[in-house]
């Protein structure tokens, strides 16, 4: 009797809204695959929770203003992380004042 060889069946399901891959990240904002790497190992960015092999698209705005603090300031990755967290603080203050009705 011949065994019949069982081929596994991949099944591609389909990629969530709004994610991208590193290399498709990386083209985006005109770097290097590498240097999205490079980002998300020094706690930069994040790969989605949900979905390992991705990143959310917002990641791409944050690589673009990254590049644009190296280039115009020439500051490091690690600086431009630190003004990038100290100007989402501002504007989180900024929209509880505004939620607050102003300044008093």
């Amino acid at each position: 009797m011949t065994s019949k060889k069982m081929l596994p069946v991949l099944v591609r399901r389909p990629r969530p809204p709004n994610l991208f891959t590193a290399e498709e990240v990386a083209l985006r904002c005109g770097v290097q695959v590498t240097y999205v790497e490079r980002l998300y190992r020094l706690g930069i960015v994040s790969r989605h929770p949900d979905h390992e092999m991705y990143f959310p698209s917002d990641v791409t705005v944050t690589i673009r203003k990254i590049v644009r603090l190296r280039s115009d300031l020439g500051v490091n990755e690690e600086g431009a992380a630190v003004i990038m967290d100290l100007l989402g603080r501002i504007e989180a203050l900024e929209q509880e004042l505004l939620l607050r009705g102003g300044t008093q």
